[in-house]
């Protein structure tokens, strides 16, 4: 069940720096636009900033390939630090995510007001992914709570979350109702639905 959930974890984490990067993508795509339609002083600002651009995208993926701790952290903080929109926040997922306490920068990524608050609200739900197995379950599903209530883009994601802790705490009609929801939400992403599924079977077997 642990190694499952372990699992499941690691793909929501892909899905939400995969939606990050699509929610900010659109910044490369503004730095080309100026480019081709400002002028004079407007216009080398533009290229300064696809230049940066540029930067950040080659640093972010030499952080990707590259295996040394010690490498990876600092690139990872030149990004968190002076990156480009975009690949900032990137870098700042990432490097809460490779913290000494993941669930408490996590915490500390959701009380930034320089973020958007969606983005607030994916970090308050990676906190308690991170601490999911190390703190009190209960504590846990009151935090969760929270974003269940949020009319946000994790909305979901916070429900399968809820789900799985109501099932560590031996609440499993509840958790599996959820999950029935999940799997039959038309708002929930393919990922989501998929894994509901997978829990029902799970369930239905224990």
């Amino acid at each position: 069940m642990d190694e499952f959930v372990a699992e499941v974890q690691e793909d929501i984490r892909r899905e939400h720096l995969l939606s990050i990067w699509k929610s900010y993508g659109k910044y490369i795509i503004a730095a080309v636009v100026a480019l081709i339609v400002g002028t004079g002083g407007y216009i080398y600002w533009e290229h300064h900033q696809s230049q940066a651009q540029q930067r950040d995208a080659l640093l972010f993926e030499e952080m990707l390939k590259t295996q040394d701790p010690a490498a990876r952290k600092d690139k990872i903080h030149v990004l968190a630090s002076s990156g480009s929109p975009g690949y900032r926040l990137l870098a700042l997922f990432e490097e809460a995510q490779n913290s000494a306490d993941p669930g408490d920068a996590y915490r500390k990524l959701a009380k930034d007001n320089r973020l958007d608050p969606s983005f607030k609200e994916l970090a308050a739900l990676r906190a308690i992914m991170a601490d999911m197995g190390k703190a009190p379950s209960q504590r846990l599903l009151e935090e969760v709570g929270l974003l269940v209530k949020a009319v946000g883009p994790w909305r979901e994601e916070a429900f399968e979350i809820q789900a799985y802790l109501l099932l560590e705490t031996g609440r499993r009609a509840e958790a599996r109702k959820i999950f029935e929801n999940l799997k039959a939400s038309q708002l929930a992403p393919p990922g989501v639905r998929a894994r509901a599924q997978a829990m029902l079977d799970m369930i239905s077997r224990l």
